[in-house]
């Protein structure tokens, strides 16, 4: 990507972070994240078509550090030493990430638009479940497909707890819910 092409990106993403916390995605209109951006109007269309394209692109750049297997120490949390393996860990991680852009990700996953949200959500932990599920015994004997869906599924709702609930658990306290779920506490 060039460098203005990120700038672009960044201008354009930031613009649709604000507007959603501001007035609800319901509310944005592509005028409107073309102002808030302070791009061109043929800037915008030269990389996005519409705004649940510019959502998609936001959630891709959410996930791509939230579900990295390089985990670097940060402010509030250092998971930079543990094994790429300790899935603990990466559930952490990710309530973490959720905790810290809880109005954003509140916001989104309250709109219309969260099906979009939980499907990119759930394209990038799908990885992450799968190998979960290969290292325990959950619903053993049954339909493999079926059992990280309900994983998947699992895992998503509580994200969507923490974020528009108001919950006061902890990250490690959420990640603990999850397992217990699932059968590895």
């Amino acid at each position: 990507m060039a460098k203005n092409d990120s700038k672009t990106y960044n201008a354009i993403h930031g613009a649709l972070e604000t507007l959603i916390k501001r007035k609800g995605y319901e509310n944005i209109s592509v005028s409107d994240i073309i102002a808030e951006s302070k791009v061109a109007r043929s800037t915008f269309y030269a990389h996005y078509k519409s705004k649940d394209d510019v959502l998609i692109g936001l959630c891709n750049h959410i996930f791509e550090h939230v579900f990295s297997s390089n985990l670097s120490k940060e402010e509030g949390h250092d998971f930079s030493s543990v094994p790429a393996f300790d899935y603990r860990h990466i559930v952490v991680h990710t309530f973490y990430h959720f905790k810290e852009d809880e109005e954003l990700i509140g916001a989104i996953f309250q709109s219309n638009a969260s099906h979009i949200f939980v499907t990119a959500l759930k394209k990038e932990a799908y990885p992450l479940i799968e190998a979960i599920y290969h290292s325990s015994s959950f619903m053993e004997g049954g339909p493999e497909e079926l059992a990280k869906s309900v994983m998947l599924g699992a895992f998503v709702d509580l994200l969507r707890s923490f974020t528009t609930e108001n919950r006061k658990e902890s990250a490690e306290t959420m990640a603990d819910y999850f397992f217990k779920v699932i059968g590895m506490a």
